[in-house]
C-alpha cells in the first residue's frame, strides 16, 4: 500500500484506501486499530497518502440453548487443562468468532444498522424478478402473476423462518436469495422439464423453485423436526396466499404444494431420480442419509457452491464422497 502511494504521490494522484474488512476476526486486531486510528505501524508513520478503512463483525453472543449440541465445526485449542481435555474455548459462545473492539478504536465504530423487512422484501423482489425475467427468455414462464407473487412469499417465509429458528437477525442475508434465485435457473434448465404434464398439480418452475428452497434453507436445519417445521411454515405461507383468491390459486402452478407432505414428496422424488443415474458398488445400500448427500454434494459441486457435510459418525459422510469421485472420475 505504501508502495502504490509513493508512486500516486509521485503521479499527483489520489490517495491510496486500504480496507480491513472484518478487523475484529484477526488474532492482531490492535495492530490493525494502531494503523487505523494512529495512522502509523509498530510505531512508525504510514505514509500520508495511505488511508485506512475497516469493518467489524459484532460481538455478540449464541442463546444458551444453542451451545449444548449445535451442529458443526469445533475449535480446539492446542494444549490442554491438565487433565487431558481441551481447555475452554472463550469465542465457543460467540455468534461470530471475534475479539473485543479495542478502547481506542470504539469511538470510530459506526453502526449502520439492517434493512427493515419492507426493505429487504423490496430486495428480494428485485432479484427474484429479475431471474424470473432471465427464465421467460429462456421459455420458462410462470403460469400466472400469482405465481411470482407466490414464489416471492414462499423465500421471504424461508428467510424469516430459519432467522425466528437459529434467533439471530444475521442468520441468512440477501446473499441466501442471490443464491436460491441461481439454483431456480440452474433446476430449471437442468433437472425439471420445460412443459408440464397434463396430470401434474405443479408447474415446472414451480418445482424448481422448491428444489432451489430447499437447497438454502431447508438441508441446513440440523434435524428432522426443524425441517418439517420448515414445510409446515411454506404449506401455512400458500394456505394463507390462498384465502381471498382460491380460483386463481387453484390455476396456480403451485396449488399441489398446499397440503401437508408436497414439499417432501417432490424433493423425495428428485432426489431418488438423480441418486437412480449414481453408480455405487455392490453391497452399498442407497439409503436415504446417503442418497440426500449424494444430491447435494453432487449438485454443490456443479454450481461450484461451497459445503461443509456435518453429522454423527455413520451418516455416509466419507462414502458420499468416495462415491461422487468414483462417479467423476
Amino acid at each position: 500500500a505504501e508502495a502504490l502511494a509513493a508512486a500516486a504521490d509521485a503521479d499527483g494522484a489520489a490517495e491510496v484506501w486500504v480496507f480491513f474488512d472484518e478487523l475484529n476476526t484477526c488474532a492482531h486486531v490492535s495492530l490493525m486499530a494502531e494503523a487505523a486510528t494512529h495512522h502509523s505501524c509498530f510505531g512508525r508513520p504510514l505514509h500520508p497518502r495511505v488511508r485506512i478503512l475497516a469493518a467489524v463483525n459484532p460481538y455478540r453472543r449464541r442463546p444458551e440453548a444453542d451451545l449444548a449440541d449445535a451442529p458443526g465445526l469445533v475449535y480446539t485449542l492446542h494444549g490442554d487443562g491438565g487433565d487431558g481435555a481441551a481447555p475452554p474455548d472463550p469465542m465457543a459462545a460467540l455468534v461470530y468468532r471475534v475479539h473485543p473492539v479495542p478502547h481506542s478504536l470504539q469511538q470510530f465504530v459506526f453502526d449502520f444498522g439492517a434493512l427493515s423487512d419492507d426493505q429487504e422484501a423490496q430486495y428480494v423482489r428485485a432479484m427474484l424478478g429479475h431471474r424470473l425475467g432471465a427464465l421467460k427468455k429462456e421459455g420458462f414462464a410462470m403460469t400466472l402473476p400469482i405465481d411470482a407473487q407466490l414464489a416471492l412469499q414462499l423465500l421471504l417465509a424461508s428467510q424469516a423462518h430459519v432467522r425466528a429458528l437459529e434467533r439471530d437477525a444475521s442468520a441468512v442475508s440477501l446473499r441466501d436469495v442471490r443464491r436460491c434465485c441461481d439454483l431456480l435457473g440452474w433446476f430449471a434448465a437442468h433437472l425439471v422439464p420445460r412443459a408440464a404434464s397434463a396430470k401434474a398439480k405443479v408447474t415446472p418452475l414451480a418445482a424448481a423453485m422448491v428444489l432451489a428452497l430447499s437447497f438454502v434453507y431447508y438441508y441446513r436445519l440440523p434435524h428432522a423436526a426443524a425441517r418439517e417445521a420448515y414445510w409446515s411454515k411454506l404449506v401455512a405461507t400458500l394456505t394463507y396466499q390462498r384465502t381471498g383468491s382460491e380460483a386463481k390459486f387453484a390455476k396456480s402452478g403451485f396449488a399441489g404444494f398446499a397440503q401437508d407432505g408436497a414439499f417432501a414428496r417432490c424433493l423425495a422424488q428428485v432426489q431418488k431420480r438423480f441418486a437412480a443415474n449414481v453408480e455405487v458398488e455392490p453391497g452399498v445400500a442407497m439409503n436415504q442419509a446417503l442418497t440426500e448427500n449424494l444430491f447435494v454434494g453432487l449438485v454443490c459441486i456443479l454450481n461450484k457452491l461451497p459445503l461443509f457435510i456435518v453429522g454423527k459418525p455413520g451418516t455416509s459422510k466419507t462414502l458420499t464422497m468416495q462415491v461422487i469421485t468414483s462417479n467423476l472420475l
